[in-house]
């Protein structure tokens, strides 16, 4: 009986053992450059156009003053330089658009970044 068995177990084990379909990895988005659910930034500069796309030549759509906070939605580096643009949301607004790095001081929470506002403001 065991002579039996043994191609019959053969048989299970190779069956088994063959090479199963492989599922689909799922697609995950990219991993966004910011960590917090939510950056800051204050306007570090007198006068500051948000802009319609990261684009110094793009249509201005909006103008901050200095000190004027802004939530930044996300950052992306353009050009060969690599520089880096925030697409920011004001407030007050709701409105949306772009702004180069260096016109931008970044904070991590919205309370940071009012009081760097008040500094500012105080400190003109």
């Amino acid at each position: 009986m065991n002579k039996r068995m043994l191609p019959l177990l053969a048989l299970i084990f190779l069956i088994s053992c063959r090479a199963q379909k492989q599922s689909p990895s799922p697609e995950l988005p990219p991993t966004p450059l910011l960590t917090s659910e939510f950056l800051w930034g204050v306007a570090n500069r007198p006068y500051l156009r948000i802009l319609e796309s990261p684009d110094s030549a793009a249509s201005p759509k909006e103008v901050l003053r200095q000190g004027d906070v802004v939530r930044i939605v996300s950052k992306v580096a353009v050009g060969r330089d690599r520089s880096y643009w925030f697409e920011v949301q004001v407030p007050e607004s709701g409105i949306i658009g772009w702004m180069p790095d260096e016109n931008i001081s970044i904070y991590d929470s919205s309370a940071q970044a009012r009081t760097a506002q008040v500094d500012i403001l105080v400190n003109k």
